[in-house]
């Protein structure tokens, strides 16, 4: 079976579940799992998902650090809500804040993952997190327990010359639906020049100013950039 991995992505999950019927094939899957690398390694994890393998996310948790980036980026979407609070200590291995990359998928996982984070395990993290777009995952802390400090940072980053922390700032703004920067998010859908900008400040819209979000973000659908045009039908 190892050397003749079939090709899944033509298959129904109902035709791999059949493929291990009436075999517990699980711990040998999740076994091979742990020493496969690239293809090999997501191949066994798509079929531990989709055979409902429990012990597929400490397994995933353990390989995380162990793999490359390529790779990482691929078994994130496979960890089940159930990792919770293991994730942390994946996060805290393999941060770095020269892969925005790799951290920003991460951080959006840990969300995901460990929806009811603890305040002071966020607060922890955002501390530790270096890049903006990571740090602003892990703002609900602030938001609920200091909020001046909260707009104090949506105001620096919104307003600062480093596109990372603007970026920060719209997301900040989307994820506190704080509609008292709606004019300034229109002066960026008017001005910015950045697609990545644009398209979080047409995403932000209908968060904080959704009677007039349409009218505003329908001119971008003959955007040059697919991704902005994307950003509107989203």
């Amino acid at each position: 079976l190892r050397g003749q991995l079939p090709d899944f992505s033509k298959l129904a999950q109902g035709d791999v579940k059949d493929i291990f019927r009436g075999v517990d094939a699980g711990p040998m899957l999740i076994e091979w799992f742990k020493s496969a690398e690239g293809e090999e390694a997501i191949w066994y994890a798509k079929v531990l998902r989709s055979t409902e393998q429990e012990e597929l996310d400490d397994a995933i948790l353990e390989r995380l650090p162990q793999v490359d980036d390529a790779t990482k980026l691929r078994m994130l979407p496979l960890l089940s809500e159930n990792a919770g609070e293991k994730v942390v200590d994946v996060f805290k291995t393999v941060i770095d804040p020269t892969k925005p990359e790799l951290m920003v998928p991460l951080a959006y996982t840990m969300k995901r993952v460990f929806s009811q984070i603890p305040s002071s395990t966020e607060a922890e993290i955002f501390h530790l997190a270096k890049l903006p777009e990571v740090k602003v995952c892990f703002t609900g802390w602030m938001r609920r327990d200091e909020p001046e400090q909260y707009t104090q940072l949506i105001d620096s980053w919104i307003n600062s010359d480093s596109l990372s922390e603007r970026r920060a700032g719209v997301l900040a703004v989307n994820e506190g639906k704080r509609s008292e920067y709606t004019d300034i998010v229109k002066q960026l859908l008017e001005h910015e020049t950045d697609h990545s900008m644009l398209g979080i400040s047409i995403q932000t819209l209908p968060r904080i100013d959704p009677e007039h979000a349409v009218e505003l973000v329908a001119p971008f659908l003959k955007h040059r950039h697919e991704g902005v045009r994307l950003s509107v039908v989203e």
